[in-house]
Formats: structure tokens, sequence, C-alpha cells
């Protein structure tokens, strides 16, 4: 590992993944779904929810709970159901018709809309761009910001707190109901009776667990944060208290709230303390209470580590960060425009609906990765390790993944336009609906990938290998290489080609046996292996061909006259 990963801040190198977003269906989706669910039921022996749960692999409670909206589910759910009922022959689309869930979301009202407006003085693009630049999150959440789409609620603070503006007020939540939320909140902390709390400004610190078995608690304590000098001093009494483990990872506004977490029994033993007085206090700072990780809600706990997460973000900008080990970290819908991680390690990591537009991740372990949604347009991917990566309805357009390895990914509708995939591996990935038109495919590795529906439109296949793709009437493919496809995985075996154009065509270990080949156009296209026995190649040009290992026999018909000739033909199936 290089100095700039070593010298990378310890409290954001290890930071812990957090959860997923949450989702539920608009009724516009619900009314989608059970009609998708009509036409299942048709094809199955059992109409009952559990016959249809079970077709799409779903347990009966989340099916349960996606058709009565009753919670939400997470958004790799809804697409992985989508992909058993395409497999089913149904098409389901849920991406516009999906909301964040009721709890952890909130969305802006016209009157927000039009504050945010005045208050940055720009409108369309340029106030998109101006948020972007303020908050770091990509420019499809600030978009659904500004329609008044539902999106979470951290994210939404985040924005308003950028622009110094009340987000209850964008968001038109009246006192009345912010009154009510605070009350409530209150209620549920276990105080000292005759603590008067504090009101203080907010100040965080992000500090991440050693281990990965660990759980969340809150301490509250009396005072001002801002007198803290020092929050490793906090830390380190509060490990005095339990054990090695316990860490801060935020500090929220209101009385001191300190987030921390640890291993359950390091935890345990601090609850203890506190609950038998023995740490009446820290630093000068009374404990006021604390609040046991059953109690926290899954909005507390998401907005400590998102904070994390833009604490992440702002090191990804303020210092080189080559060959870093980025793993299973959480960096979706934010910003990484024109940024230069090349060689990190982001195997695992969360960059759904992120902005890696003009991003150098050359080199970069992006396996595994969710990427769905994600904007990669002209970003460099070039020897970039993207197996098993989820690219679902990304955007690729005019990248670079030059030798770069896609065996394996699913890239449904995807947008490939104009992308740069020289000598890629797409070995065995799924592209079916993607858009590859114009794009240089030249030596790709194509075998076994599924290209249903595919516009290949203008894309440049010389010597790609199609062994095995699977392609289908939908597939938008040129009529040349779709005789290539035909060839390499049908056989033209006693067909009539003269004439065609099967130029740089990679047709290693093809059935050409006893087909008419007279006059085809054949240079430098790859034969190696192929089965040319009775084949009629008067007049074909060979120029540049590979003929290593090709059969041929006495009926090969080959012009003794021509630049090859028979002998010269066996002499280059002989690779002297």
């Amino acid at each position: 590992m290089d100095s700039s990963a070593r010298d990378f801040p310890s409290t954001l190198y290890e930071l812990s993944k957090m959860g997923k977003k949450s989702v539920i269906l608009t009724k516009e989706g619900l009314r989608k779904f059970k009609a998708a669910l009509d036409a299942l039921s048709k094809s199955l022996s059992s109409q009952s929810w559990t016959g249809m749960a079970e077709a799409l692999n779903l347990d009966r409670d989340t099916f349960a709970t996606i058709l009565e909206r009753t919670s939400g589910v997470l958004e790799k759910t809804l697409d992985n159901l989508s992909n058993q009922l395409y497999s089913r022959g149904i098409t389901l689309s849920l991406e516009e018709d999906i909301d964040y869930e009721v709890l952890e979301s909130l969305k802006a009202c016209q009157q927000g809309i039009d504050k945010v407006k005045s208050k940055v003085g720009l409108t369309g693009a340029k106030l998109e761009s101006n948020l972007v630049g303020k908050t770091n999150l990509a420019c499809n959440v600030i978009k659904r910001f500004l329609s008044g789409k539902p999106i979470p609620k951290y994210y939404f603070k985040r924005i308003c707190i950028s622009l110094n503006l009340d987000w209850k007020e964008i968001a038109g939540i009246s006192k009345e109901q912010s009154e009510w939320s605070a009350g409530n909140e209150r209620s549920s902390l276990n105080t000292n009776e005759g603590v008067k709390p504090v009101q203080t400004v907010r100040r965080r610190v992000t500090v991440i667990d050693e281990t990965r078995q660990t759980i969340i608690t809150v301490i509250v304590l009396e005072g001002d944060i801002n007198s803290v000098p020092n929050f490793k001093i906090i830390e380190t009494v509060l490990r005095e208290h339990s054990g090695r483990t316990i860490t801060i990872i935020d500090i929220q506004e209101g009385s001191i709230k300190l987030i921390i977490e640890g291993s359950p029994e390091d935890i345990k033993r601090l609850v203890s303390c506190i609950e038998s007085r023995e740490l009446r206090e820290i630093q000068g700072f009374p404990v006021k209470g604390i609040i046991p990780s059953e109690s926290l809600g899954d909005e507390e706990i998401a907005e400590a580590n998102a904070n994390a997460k833009w604490d992440l973000v702002e090191a990804i900008f303020s210092q080189p960060l080559r060959g870093l080990d980025l793993e299973n970290t959480d960096l979706s819908d934010v910003n990484l425009s024109n940024t230069n991680l090349s060689g990190t390690d982001l195997s695992g990591t969360d960059l759904s609906g992120t902005d890696l537009s003009g991003t150098d991740l050359s080199g970069a372990d992006l396996s595994q990765t969710d990427l769905r949604r994600a904007d990669l347009r002209s970003a460099d991917l070039s020897n970039a390790g993207l197996n098993d990566a989820d690219l679902r309805r990304t955007n690729l357009f005019r990248a670079t993944l030059h030798r770069a390895d896609l065996s394996g990914a699913n890239l449904i509708d995807a947008n490939l336009g104009g992308a740069n995939l020289i000598d890629a591996n797409l070995g065995g990935a799924n592209l079916r609906g993607a858009n590859l038109s114009g794009a240089r495919l030249k030596r790709a590795n194509l075998r076994g990938a599924n290209l249903r529906g595919t516009n290949l439109i203008g894309a440049i296949l010389s010597d790609a290998d199609l062994k095995h793709a699977d392609i289908d009437d939908a597939t938008k493919l040129a009529d040349k290489w779709r005789l290539v496809w035909k060839i390499i995985n049908q056989g033209t075996e006693n067909q009539d080609l003269r004439g065609t154009d099967l130029i740089n065509a990679n047709l290693s270990g093809a059935n050409l046996r006893g087909a008419n080949l007279n006059g085809a156009m054949l240079i430098d296209a790859d034969l190696s292996g192929a089965n040319l026995r009775g084949a009629n190649l008067r007049g074909a040009n060979l120029r540049g061909a590979n003929l290593r290992g090709a059969e041929v026999d006495d009926t090969t018909e080959v012009d003794d006259i021509t630049e090859v000739g028979k002998w010269g033909l066996v002499w280059r199936m002989g690779g002297s």
C-alpha cells in the first residue's frame, strides 16, 4: 500500500458500511405490481400469496409488506423482484415508482422550493450545479429535491444547512408538528430530574470502530459541546469504564448526544456504569441519561453514519487517495466527479446513484460494487475490475473500459453508447436492454453474454468473441455481425456465403464445412480451429487471416494462383 493510503485519516479509513435505503412503492407502482402479479398467476398452479411469493423467491412477510405498503423494503429487493418477473416473460419497471420510506424521507413543499431558488438566485441547470457544489450530493438527488420528490432526511437537511435555511420550513412542517416531534424525543430519554438542559451549537466527530461486531447506543450529557477541546479525551474516559472497542461515531445538536458504538460486552458494561451512577460525569459534563440500542431509532443511526460519509467525501477531495482501500464503504448518491481514484479498492462499495463522471478509476477494484444508476460518463475505467458488479441503468456513455474486467457484471439497461471496450472482458455479463451503439468492442470477450434487446447499432465488433452469446429478434445488430454470431453458434455447413464481408470476424472454431466462401472477404479474420473441409475458398481474400489449426482436406477448394494457394494455406495452418 502506498503512502497516500497510510496517511489517510484512521477515523475514516475503516468506515463501516451504512444500511441500504428503504423504499416503498407509490400507488402507481403498486398498481403496476398487481397487474404483473395477475399475469404471473395465470402461469402458476397456485394463485395464493404463498405460491406467488415462492415463484418470486420472496418470503411471505416481505411479499405482504410490498403489497400492503406497511413499511419499506430494500431497493435491491424490488430490483430482484423485477428480474424474477422478467425471467417469466413479464416486464415490470419500477424505477420511477418508488419513494423512500416515510420514516426517513422528506420532500420540499412548493414554497420551500421557491425559497431555495430565491436564496441562490439561480434556476435550472445552474441551480442544480450550485447545490451539487455546496453539498457534494449527486445531481440526481438535487433534481429530486427541486422537483418536490422524497429524498432521505439526512440529504434533505444537508441541502438546507448548506443554504442556511430552516429544513422544517422548506419541508413545510408546521410549528405544531415540530413541537410534537421534539416532545416525543424528549420523552424517550431516561434523564435525571432537576438537570436543566443546555441548548448547544452542533459540532461533531466521527471515529470508527476497531471491530465489525458492534452495536450503537447514545449517551446524553449536559453542557456546551463547543467547550470540549478534544473529543478523544471523552472517548478515553468511556473506554476506561467499559472497554477498548468503545468509539464515538457522532455528536448531535441539543443536549450533547454522544452516539457511540462498541462490542455488546463493552456497551453492556458502560450502561451498567451509568445506571449504577459509577459514571456521573465525563470531563466535567454531567451524564443526563442513556438511550439503549433497542430504543435508538433507525433515523438517528442513519444520520450518524451519514455524517461519517460526508467526512469521507471531503477527505477524498482534499488529499491524494491513489491505491486507497475503501472496501465496503457507503458512497452512494454523492458527487465524486473528476476525482482521482485510480488503483483504489472499492470492492463491495455502495456507489449507487453516485456522480463519477470524468473520474479516474483506472486499475480500481470495483468487483461486486453497487453502481446502479451511477453517472460514469467519460470516466476512465481502463484495467478496472468490475467483475460481478451491479451496473443496472448506469450511465457509461463514452467511458473508457479498455481491458476492463466486466465478467458476470449486471449491465441491464446500462448506457454504454460510444464507450471504449477494446479488449474488455464481458464474459457472462448481462447486457439485456443495454445501449452499446457506437461502442468499440474490438477483441472484446462477449462469450456467454446476454445480449437480448441490446442496441449494438454502429458498434465495432472486430475480432470480438460472440461464442455462446445470447441474442434475440430485439437485439439491434448489423447484418454482418448477426451473421458472424450465427456462423459461430449455429454453424453454416454447406451454406452459400459467396462474396460475404467477414473482415475482422472472429470465426475461431466455426463449422464452415462445405460452405461456399467464393469471393468472400476474410481479411484479418480469425479462422483458427475452423472446420473448412470441403469449403470453397476460391477467390476469397485471406490476407492476414489466422488459419492456425484450421481443418482442410482434399475437397477444400483454393485458387492455386492466388496469393495464398492451397500449399500456402497449409503452410499458414501449420503456423510456420
